[in-house]
């Protein structure tokens, strides 16, 4: 069970990566311009939601990015809330 906080270009080469990589338990935590997978209907977005890992984006970075409407199979998280997934997580994998 890892947790992979996201925050590369959304289409940087690191997605095809990140995807690969997911095993069932994992979670993914979309940050900084990676908040833009979150919109609804977003082409990339039904290849991370449908990975076996649970999906979450930072609050914080889609009010920053203007992301105000969000795919209903990805949870918004606060900094409380990614705090909680660091803790549950056996570790953490950076995706820049």
């Amino acid at each position: 069970m890892r947790l992979h906080c996201y925050s590369a270009d959304i289409n940087a080469t690191a997605f095809d990566d990140l995807r690969a990589s997911l095993e069932a338990g994992d979670c993914v935590l979309l940050t900084g311009p990676a908040v833009a997978l979150a919109r609804p209907g977003h082409p990339r977005s039904d290849a991370l939601v449908d990975a076996p890992a649970t999906v979450f984006a930072l609050s914080e970075d889609l009010e920053l990015y203007g992301v105000n409407d969000t795919d209903a199979r990805i949870a918004r998280v606060d900094y409380a809330g990614w705090l909680e997934l660091a803790l549950r997580m056996r570790s953490q994998v950076a995706w820049y």
